[in-house]
């Protein structure tokens, strides 16, 4: 069994993980995803209050819209994978990850770490 949760702000994917009102819980058995959880959480709790609530959810597998480094870092650094930089609607993300194609929905011009080190060259030429 896999869990899988998505981090949300309204009904959408929340743009920014820090922005979040609540994670919408996912179970995979047997390539059938099923919505086990909706779990809100304050906006204004600190990386390592989200990271205990994930591991208390015992999630697996994150999906979020744009997140620092460092707390991508923190979050896989406690058995969790980050699957960032993805954008849409709830009902369109869950089709996506029964059909195996949640990359479809990476955000414009992002290709992961690899959006992030763009933008941190892009500052030092400044």
């Amino acid at each position: 069994m896999k869990r899988i949760g998505i981090a949300m702000f309204s009904d959408k994917i929340a743009s920014v993980f820090n922005s979040a009102d609540r994670f919408q819980i996912l179970e995979i058995i047997d390539n059938s995803v099923n919505l086990v959880e909706n779990y809100s959480i304050p906006v204004d709790i600190n990386i390592i209050q989200k990271v205990k609530i994930l591991k208390r959810l015992k999630i697996n597998k994150l999906v979020c819209g744009a997140i620092s480094r460092c707390n991508s870092i923190l979050i896989e650094e406690n058995g969790i994978t980050v699957e960032a930089w993805i954008c849409g609607e709830f009902e369109e993300i869950i089709r996506k990850i029964q059909s195996e194609r949640l990359y479809e929905n990476k955000m414009p011009g992002c290709e992961g770490v690899r959006c992030q080190r763009r933008r941190r060259r892009g500052r030092k030429n400044k």
